[in-house]
């Protein structure tokens, strides 16, 4: 059996972070109460700050690569959702 490097456990648990952020996307919705709704809510904003802190960790290590988008490019797209 392969052990896993790092780059590929990272990757590995991004990508289960971001299943279970759908997951309770879904969740949120069909919960039969505030108290619930507002766990389940919290619980989302917490893997939402996990997920963003591996994949600030991954981009510095050159695991996540992505492109920057220009400023007029977000503009429009902030407008398109206004």
């Amino acid at each position: 059996m392969k052990n896993l490097n790092e780059k590929d456990s990272m990757i590995d648990l991004i990508n289960q972070e971001k299943e279970i952020m759908k997951a309770y996307g879904s969740f949120i919705p069909e919960g039969s109460s505030t108290d619930l709704r507002g766990l389940l809510h919290n619980n989302l904003k917490a893997v939402e700050s996990q997920q963003f802190e591996l994949f600030e960790k991954m981009r510095q290590k050159g695991y996540y690569q992505i492109n920057d988008a220009k400023q007029q490019e977000i503009k429009q797209l902030v407008n398109s959702y206004a």
